[in-house]
Order: C-alpha cells, then sequence, then structure tokens
C-alpha cells in the first residue's frame, strides 16, 4: 500500500508540474526575471489573481468530498467497492497537492519582492497551474464516479 501511495504521488502530472517549475526556475530564471521587469503587473489585478489558488485549493476540498461520499445509496455501493481504497489515496494525493501548489503559489505574496523576479512569477504560476490539475482531475473522477452511478442504475 505504500508502494502504491508512493506511485500516486511521483507518477503524475502535479509532480511533472513541480519538476518543470524547478527546471524553468533553475535554467530560465534569469530570462524570466527579465520578462517580468518588462511587463508591469497591476496590483489590483494581481491582488485578485492571488485569491484563485486559494479558490481552486476550497472548490477541490468540498468537491472531493462529495466524490467520496456522494449522495443517496451509491454511497454505500461505492464505499463497499474493492478499489475504493485506490480512489481514496489518489483523492488524498491529490488534496495534497493543491495545499503545497497554495503554499508555492502564494509564497511570492510573503516575499519583499513578490511577482517582481523571475523565481516568484514562476512559484505563483507553478501553484496556479497546479491547482487547476488537481481541480481537473478531481473533476474528471467526478464525471467517472457519475458515469459508473448511471450504468448501476440502469
Amino acid at each position: 500500500m505504500v508502494m502504491y501511495w508512493l506511485r500516486v504521488f511521483v507518477i503524475s502530472f502535479e509532480f511533472l508540474i513541480v519538476v518543470i517549475s524547478f527546471f524553468l526556475a533553475n535554467v530560465y530564471g534569469e530570462t524570466v526575471s527579465a520578462f517580468v521587469k518588462e511587463i508591469q503587473i497591476n496590483d489590483e489585478a494581481l491582488k485578485w489573481l492571488m485569491l484563485l489558488p486559494a479558490g481552486l485549493l476550497g472548490w477541490s476540498f468540498m468537491q472531493t468530498q462529495s466524490l467520496l461520499f456522494p449522495d443517496g445509496e451509491f454511497s454505500k455501493i461505492l464505499h463497499k467497492w474493492p478499489s475504493y481504497w485506490k480512489l481514496k489515496i489518489h483523492c488524498v494525493v491529490g488534496l495534497i497537492y493543491a495545499v503545497l501548489f497554495l503554499i508555492v503559489g502564494l509564497l511570492p505574496l510573503f516575499t519583499k519582492d513578490g511577482m517582481n523576479t523571475g523565481a516568484g512569477f514562476i512559484m505563483f504560476f507553478c501553484g496556479v497551474i497546479g491547482e487547476s490539475i488537481v481541480a481537473l482531475s478531481i473533476y474528471s473522477a467526478q464525471i467517472s464516479v457519475k458515469e459508473i452511478n448511471m450504468l448501476n442504475e440502469s
């Protein structure tokens, strides 16, 4: 079971986003810094943009709960499913990534230079893209579970 946790954590789009972000920060950090200095980020727009990772995290938590505990009789069927533990592991790992991406995405807020550096800019977009991937994964899982429920009802 520990190996499955590790596999789900490492073999994922979320992990790929983390690796790509580290690569971009290390290889293209100076280029991104020059780009960020060329564009002027509107402070008001930035404040609203910073809410995006937090909003996606909240949505992910709410939807994961409804995914793992659907309404009605299907909930009992889902919990008796032999592979339910795998679904739960995928959901928990997704939520762990969501929290990590929130921290990474909001970290530039708490630094002196914020998003005015290449690293801050990359961190913010890593957080937003990562949160989006988690949300899309949860949404995709919800669709699959609803399809299974519809097949079960017919």
